[in-house]
């Protein structure tokens, strides 16, 4: 995916490409390869860090969704605060207002940072 649509301006594509770059990430750093999984983090970041379509927002929400529902996580929010952040930045088309405070919460003491 990352090869042959790394390029791509369509954002279907693109979330396809953030998607399996991400997966990539988490593979390496399961597998102990933590300078590697920075790497990709870093070029994630680096790819993807100024896009503002819709689609990256519902991942930042789903994140936050399994965050927030997990007892094991200090999130910062509950499940139903998550909802209601979403819902209005949806209607409001505040995409990446609202996705980069996900991000935020959503990234905030991972060992990977």
């Amino acid at each position: 995916v990352i090869e042959r649509f790394g390029a791509a301006t369509e954002p279907l594509l693109r979330e396809q490409v953030a998607t399996a770059l991400v997966n990539k990430r988490i593979t390496l750093a399961r597998l102990g390869r933590a300078e590697q999984a920075i790497e990709v983090y870093d070029g994630v970041a680096e790819r993807f860090g100024a896009a503002t379509e819709p689609a990256l927002l519902g991942r930042h929400t789903v994140a936050a969704l399994l965050n927030s529902a997990n007892g094991a996580v200090d999130y910062g929010m509950t499940p139903a605060q998550v909802i209601s952040a979403f819902n209005a930045a949806y209607a409001s088309g505040g995409h990446e207002a609202q996705k980069n405070i996900f991000a935020g919460l959503n990234e905030r003491d991972c060992p990977l940072n």
